[in-house]
């Protein structure tokens, strides 16, 4: 958001995510920077493709949680198809709890509920050590117990875009990056 206050994984489903870095203190310029306190630095999922010979490889996982701590239930789906060189992906997720207490009869923890949906949509084209990714995402977040919900998460929907051009070199490797 503007303000850079949403709390981690506000547009991203945790089953979306490759891998996380933590970068504490100010940021380096490849990583945004534009933070003093510190960045979680977020990757998702890369698209995956066919083996040489292969044909079409399709995959796909379903999975879901259930909380009893809150009444927190998850579910997510991933589908994916690909050729050796094409690969088209969606992720979907959705999340719920309430308000959670502590231990058996604590006290309620307030403004710890949420609820939120995430969908994804990627585009892969590989040609030999070029890799150009496309991804859509659309993130409803209808409300989350945050004090800052309301502040930062204007109208809690969004529509993101993002682009990757990745090749590797003798010299390196060149990552460029739009969003």
């Amino acid at each position: 958001c503007t303000n850079q206050m949403n709390p981690p994984l506000s547009y991203i489903d945790p089953s979306q995510v490759a891998s996380t870095d933590v970068i504490a203190g100010v940021t380096p310029v490849s990583k945004g920077g534009d933070s003093l306190g510190g960045t979680i630095n977020v990757e998702s999922r890369p698209p995956q493709f066919a083996d040489l010979g292969e044909g079409v490889r399709t995959s796909g996982s379903i999975s879901a949680f259930y909380r009893s701590n809150g009444d927190g239930i998850a579910t997510s789906a991933h589908a994916e198809a690909a050729t050796q060189n094409i690969s088209l992906g969606y992720t979907g997720a959705w999340a719920k709890a309430d308000d959670y207490a502590r231990g058996d009869d604590g006290p309620i923890v307030r403004s710890t509920l949420y609820q939120a949906y995430n969908h994804a949509l990627t585009l892969g084209i590989r040609n030999g050590a070029d890799l150009f990714t496309f991804q859509g995402v659309y993130a409803s977040v209808p409300y989350q117990g945050f004090v800052n919900q309301r502040m930062d998460m204007v109208d809690n929907d969004a529509w993101l875009f993002n682009a990757r051009y990745l090749t590797h070199f003798d010299w390196g490797t060149l990552d460029f990056r739009a969003y």
